[in-house]
Order: C-alpha cells, then sequence, then structure tokens
C-alpha cells in the first residue's frame, strides 16, 4: 500500500513535470494532495482533464497511482489531487517536525521546504507583494541552489513556529543570487477549499 506525505515527489505523466507534494489537506472525510497547477494538471497552464492520474515519482513503472487531479487554479498555480482509495496519507512534511496551522508569510521570516529536486532547503521571506513571495537563500550563492526543477509544489515552513506559509511555484534563477518564488499557501488552501490534514 502506497504512503504519501509532503515532500515526496510526484508526477501526472500527462504534464510529464515532475514536482513535490506539498502537504495533505482535506475536505470532509476526503483527502487531497495539494501541488502547483504547472505540476497536477499542465505546465503551460492550459486545460486538464479531471481524473487524470498522479504518481509517485519514484515509481518508474507508473503502476499504482496515488491521486487523481481534481481541482486547478491555473492563475494562482495551484492545484489539488484526490487521494485514491488504498492510499495511506500522513499529515505532516518528512524530515521536519510536526506542522501548526497555516499562517500569513511575512518579510524576515526564516523558513525550511523539503523538495524533490533539492531536498531541505533554508532561506528568508524578502518580499510580500499581496499573495506573491520572495524567499533568499540564507548563504547567498554559496550555499548552493535554494530550488531547482522538481521542487514546484512543496510548502515553505516557518521555522519558528513550524507554520506553513508558502507554497513554492519556482525559481527566479537569471540574477546573481536565484530566489524562490511562490504563493501564500493560506490563499491557495482557501482557493481550493481545504484545510491541512493535522497530526492530530
Amino acid at each position: 500500500m502506497p504512503r504519501i506525505q509532503g515532500g515526496m515527489g510526484i508526477i501526472n505523466p500527462k504534464a510529464n513535470r515532475p514536482g513535490t507534494i506539498g502537504l495533505i489537506a482535506a475536505k470532509g472525510a476526503s483527502r487531497y494532495l495539494v501541488s502547483c497547477y504547472h505540476v497536477l494538471c499542465r505546465p503551460d497552464l492550459t486545460a486538464f482533464q479531471k481524473g487524470e492520474p498522479i504518481y509517485l515519482a519514484a515509481d518508474v513503472n507508473q503502476a499504482v497511482p496515488v491521486a487523481r487531479a481534481e481541482q486547478g487554479l491555473a492563475d494562482l498555480d495551484a492545484a489539488a489531487a484526490l487521494v485514491v482509495d488504498g492510499v495511506e496519507a500522513f499529515a505532516g512534511i518528512i524530515g521536519l517536525a510536526p506542522l501548526a496551522e497555516p499562517a500569513e508569510p511575512e518579510e524576515g521570516m526564516t523558513v525550511v521546504k523539503v523538495g524533490h529536486a533539492t531536498g531541505k532547503t533554508e532561506g528568508q521571506i524578502c518580499r510580500v507583494e499581496a499573495d506573491d513571495v520572495w524567499i533568499e537563500p540564507l548563504a547567498g550563492a554559496a550555499g548552493g541552489p535554494i530550488s531547482g526543477g522538481g521542487d514546484s509544489g512543496t510548502v515553505w515552513v516557518w521555522k519558528d513556529t513550524w507554520a506553513p506559509v508558502v507554497l513554492h511555484t519556482g525559481t527566479n534563477d537569471t540574477g546573481v543570487i536565484p530566489y524562490a518564488r511562490g504563493l501564500s499557501l493560506l490563499r491557495a488552501l482557501d482557493s481550493l477549499g481545504l484545510k491541512i490534514l493535522s497530526d492530530g
């Protein structure tokens, strides 16, 4: 029986762009994995077919789907896939402390994420404009990449309280120091009509 949790790599073969489970969310008794639209649906943000299978990236033969694309918001680059029966979906993010309730991102927060491409990295929120968030690496360019292709969909967590704050949507790597980019997680969850699955 597959087990899924935030921080694990996923892929929709129709999109063919690996990404990361941000976290597991709930609506009633149903469980959803939350990630980016360009991961769960289409990289060019065009329309998708509800029910498309989502696989763990580690399932190279794509034998056992763990979820099916259910809801996508192309304008926010946020989406959710319904976890299929027989799959165990766990709260939290692999390798991190149990999560608190989501919070709004604020400049100066030190945050951490676990992504499919670059694993566990840390940064600091350096800019918040409406729902858009910029995160700079703590060590500047010397610390290696803050994120990379395949990390999209992961969630940045505020280290002070372990509150998830940002849905990671990409990296701006055109400057000297690459910045991670994202969206307020609360905006994404509210727009999708979901609540995070708690550890309790």
